[in-house]
């Protein structure tokens, strides 16, 4: 039990960076003299070096025990983040970009694998609901920051975080040592082409492509198609926006309740189709509720995906290549995330308006399609 609360305050520390860039950058960019669109490279080379040191985990984990690279990963963002707060250069931010993306991709995958080997599909579920805690945190830190200094203290107040969960880390070291049996002991060694021909790999990945494309497209560009399309007002379609995020923690923490009695498979299954009811329903020229009906669904369908999709990844796959299907899994996901939201925001730009919810209707059909039915 100790050795859960450790990883899920790993977690949190895992969501912290995530969203505070975006509500920093718009103050931040102009201080380091960056032109607003230049975030988006700093964005691209975290998520470029978490895809790196995702496909990297299967090695690393052959070496390391999983609570040192954890430790050392967590404590890499943290001082990451503490460069951040100092920076004066936007290159002294795309220079940080590269420690933080790779601590970034070591946590997320090494201890996805983990709890995936270890523990239940509940525990999964719960677990991502304290990412949802890091995430929705550190927006809040950056607005008190704002009110009171600078955007600096924002990210000093992160780092400073990162640091105290880096020292839990250390300390809970033996903890790991006497609790289960490391992945990385039973990892055999397999090259990404040969995990890429393991019966049923492909598929599963394409499962993984849809749900974080629909994901990410749905939180990103959401508020904008309710303004473009049904006319509402910015603070409305905000407040939708943010009805889609309760939705997915609710989704997710319904998923940890009901694990053991429903199991993953079932749950995907119920999950996927609300989604798709939500998606459907986003087509439909309602009123302001039912734009906010519709991205509830989809949050509360799709957020209990990914972690029972990673569940059942030893499930599906030999323990002795979990860690690295693992680390491709979160690779392909990270890619997803980096390319397919911005999709999204062309078709919104260049096309008519409906055609963004018909775009997410097809990252559906390529979740729903290629998630796997039976072990």
């Amino acid at each position: 039990m100790a050795l859960l609360v450790i990883i899920c305050l790993a977690f949190i520390s895992l969501g912290l960076p995530d969203s505070m860039f975006g509500a920093a950058w718009t103050v931040m960019g102009r201080d380091v003299g960056a032109a607003v669109g230049a975030g988006g490279i700093v964005t691209s080379l975290i998520s470029g070096f978490s895809i790196v040191s995702s496909l990297m985990t299967g090695r690393i984990f052959r070496r390391f025990s999983v609570g040192t690279v954890t430790a050392v990963s967590v404590g890499m963002t943290g001082l990451a983040l503490l460069g951040f707060s100092q920076a004066t250069a936007f290159w002294q931010l795309c220079l940080l970009a590269v420690p933080l993306g790779l601590g970034a991709g070591c946590v997320d995958a090494g201890l996805n694998a983990y709890v995936a080997l270890h523990y239940g599909p509940g525990q999964m579920s719960m677990l991502h609901c304290f990412y949802g805690i890091g995430v929705t945190l550190s927006p809040y830190m950056m607005a008190a920051a704002l009110a009171k200094t600078t955007w600096r203290g924002g990210y000093l107040a992160t780092a400073g975080m990162q640091g105290v969960i880096c020292l839990i880390l250390v300390a809970s070291l033996p903890l790991w040592r006497r609790g289960h049996t490391p992945a990385e002991e039973t990892e055999e060694r397999q090259p990404l082409s040969r995990l890429l021909r393991l019966p049923g790999a492909a598929r599963t990945l394409f499962a993984f492509v849809g749900s974080c494309g629909m994901e990410y497209a749905a939180g990103i560009w959401a508020s904008t198609y309710l303004v473009e399309a049904r006319a509402l007002d910015p603070g409305a379609s905000a407040q939708c926006l943010g009805v889609y995020y309760a939705g997915m923690t609710l989704g997710r923490f319904a998923s940890g309740l009901t694990a053991r009695r429903l199991g993953s498979r079932r749950i995907l299954l119920w999950g996927q189709l609300l989604a798709g009811a939500g998606v459907v329903l986003l087509l439909i020229p309602l009123p302001a509720w039912g734009g906010a009906a519709a991205l509830f669904l989809i949050g509360f369908g799709n957020g209990p995906v990914f972690p029972n999709l990673l569940h059942l990844t030893p499930v599906r796959f030999a323990r002795g290549v979990a860690q690295g299907m693992m680390g491709l899994q979160m690779a392909v996901s990270y890619l997803a995330i980096t390319l397919l939201p911005p999709v999204a925001g062309l078709l919104l730009q260049n096309f008519p308006a409906w055609t963004y919810p018909v775009y997410l209707l097809a990252l559906f059909f390529l979740m729903f399609l290629c998630t796997p039915k039976k072990a």
